[in-house]
């Protein structure tokens, strides 16, 4: 992988931690909540949201189900 590649991955996997949080936020859930709702990992998912590891697209698929958005909401600016 080049470095440029893993500059994009950290990139596009700290936009989608940040859009994560607020849409939990904005739910008023925990990411606890979410991970449960979403039927994903809790410790999974508490690293991926906070960027121990990456996100796979399995998860954001199922957190969008989950927080009943559209996927181009974790990848808001």
């Amino acid at each position: 992988m080049t470095t440029f590649q893993t500059e994009l991955f950290k990139a596009a996997n700290a936009r989608i931690s940040k859009n994560v949080h607020r849409l939990v936020k904005k739910q008023g859930w925990t990411i606890e909540k979410l991970a449960f709702d979403s039927d994903l990992d809790k410790g999974n998912t508490y690293n991926m949201v906070n960027g121990k590891i990456n996100f796979t697209l399995r998860a954001v698929w199922k957190m969008s189900q989950t927080l009943q958005v559209d996927l181009s909401e974790f990848f808001k600016p």
